[in-house]
């Protein structure tokens, strides 16, 4: 079949008109997205001109600024131009700054943004900016979000580690040893590095947790905490858990009374080391024995060499060589 020479100049100028539109299309999204950002940059300009003027004055007028921003009547504007400064001076304005969030609805903005949006871009931005505000009632759903098997790793649930991380308050305690009772693998060492920071303030709390708390997974975490603080306080509360009915527990706090170095907890080691039912509890006794540095417990632990457990025999063995 031949093609006239009409229908194939029809042909390419349908095409070349294909074309065309196609690059107009291109060209005139490019357009609109431009003209957009440069009106959004115009709007969020607006509003960085106010907040300057009240960084200057360290937000003592809060009231008349949230006045101010209402005003205006442009949350996304305002949004992103309050984000620059919580990321530059978050750490010098927080509690104003978190008035000022809290005020215009934007820390419940956050809130139902981490636990409900489709996106993990938007929870991962928003367990920063919860963080960054220290919103202490957030804690549940950041510690849901480390949880959750099907969120992902490297953003979300790192974000929501992150701003764990930023949780200093006073009233945070309270709420991050609720949630070291629910066993997780993730999230459980996080909010114990967490609970850490707050250095001598957890001390007692974390006693009454390991003393009266039902969970397993509390008290296996507040033994471990305890040892880490290396306050020797914790020693006779520790000494009473070596016989928790739980052998986790009773390694955790073997492993603690061996960071305390306290020679106080030798006798009540030396029990668990020959007579615990559990060999890995009697071997981690054996190891905290060392740590201790007490030669009184020797003759015990050449005992303990003539064990039938492989893990018991080499604690010993190692435990002897750091007395000698």
């Amino acid at each position: 079949m031949v093609i006239s020479p009409s229908t194939m100049l029809l042909a390419a100028q349908i095409l070349a008109g294909l074309v065309l539109a196609g690059l107009l299309y291109v060209l005139g999204k490019r357009a609109v997205r431009w003209y957009l950002l440069r009106t959004l940059e115009r709007r969020v300009e607006k509003v960085r001109k106010i907040l300057e003027k009240h960084q200057l004055s360290k937000f003592e007028k809060v009231d008349r600024l949230l006045f101010q921003l209402g005003d205006i009547q442009d949350r996304e504007a305002v949004e992103i131009a309050l984000h620059e400064v919580l990321e530059n001076d978050g750490d010098k304005f927080g509690p104003r700054l978190r008035k000022i969030y809290n005020n215009i609805g934007l820390v419940d903005h956050y809130m139902e943004r981490l636990a409900h949006s489709r996106r993990w871009v938007e929870r991962a931005e928003a367990a920063r900016a919860l963080g960054q505000l220290q919103v202490v009632e957030a804690i549940p759903e950041l510690v849901a979000r480390m949880r959750d098997s099907h969120e992902d790793v490297k953003t979300v649930k790192q974000a929501a580690a992150q701003a764990l991380g930023r949780m200093l308050a006073d009233e945070a305690i309270p709420l991050l040893l609720e949630e070291l009772s629910r066993p997780d693998d993730w999230a459980s060492p996080h909010i114990a590095e967490q609970l850490l920071g707050f250095g001598d303030k957890i001390l007692q709390p974390l006693l009454e947790t390991l003393a009266e708390s039902t969970s397993t997974n509390a008290r296996l975490w507040s033994a471990q905490i305890l040892g880490r603080l290396e306050d020797r306080t914790a020693t006779p509360v520790l000494i009473e858990r070596l016989s928790d009915r739980s052998d986790r527990v009773r390694i955790s706090v073997t492993e603690a009374l061996g960071r305390l170095k306290d020679r106080r907890a030798i006798p009540e080691l030396t029990r668990v080391a020959l007579r615990d039912p559990v060999p890995m509890v009697r071997a981690e006794a054996a190891k905290s024995m060392g740590e201790i540095g007490d030669r009184s417990v020797m003759s015990e632990l050449v005992q303990m060499m003539s064990s039938g457990v492989y893990w018991t025999r080499l604690r010993a063995v190692e435990a002897i060589e750091k007395l000698k």
